[in-house]
């Protein structure tokens, strides 16, 4: 079975999961934390987000790219229905170009997809904010 960066940390962190490295040597949360930063700076950012949702009991799976990160159904319906959110992760105080933005809403809006932008703070805590396309032409 293989799982996302996220999710791995997530069950190491609960307990749920054991990871071994290449000497058979258990690795707990930080020390799996460290070894998967070597491979994505942003593995941080994406537990963060990971365990705010599945901490507000959501079911949580990988996105389409590195920018629209998670995929995020709603509660009761995973399995029956496809995901509704798309998650795209920023760090507090980064710059979003809002070309990339309007990128983002186009691509969700062919998927029949709510873009929702989670923004990490300096406390590592989440805020949520839905994005969408206005046509204001016929107001």
């Amino acid at each position: 079975m293989t799982y996302s960066y996220p999710e791995a940390l997530y069950l190491v962190e609960n307990g749920w999961m054991r990871v071994l490295n290449s000497q058979d040597i258990e690795l707990d949360f930080n020390m799996l934390l460290e070894e998967l930063k070597q491979l994505d700076e942003n593995v941080w950012r994406d537990y963060v987000i990971y365990r705010d949702l599945r901490n507000r009991k959501y079911v949580v799976k990988n996105g389409f790219s590195e920018e629209l990160r998670f995929r995020v159904f709603e509660r009761g319906k995973y399995g029956k229905e496809p995901a509704r959110y798309v998650i795209a992760p920023i760090v507090e105080g980064k710059n979003l170009p809002i070309k990339r933005l309007q990128e983002w809403l186009v691509t969700c809006r062919k998927m029949r997809k709510e873009l929702v932008i989670a923004v990490v703070d300096r406390r590592n805590e989440v805020v949520y904010y839905k994005a969408r396309l206005v046509d204001l032409r016929n107001i």
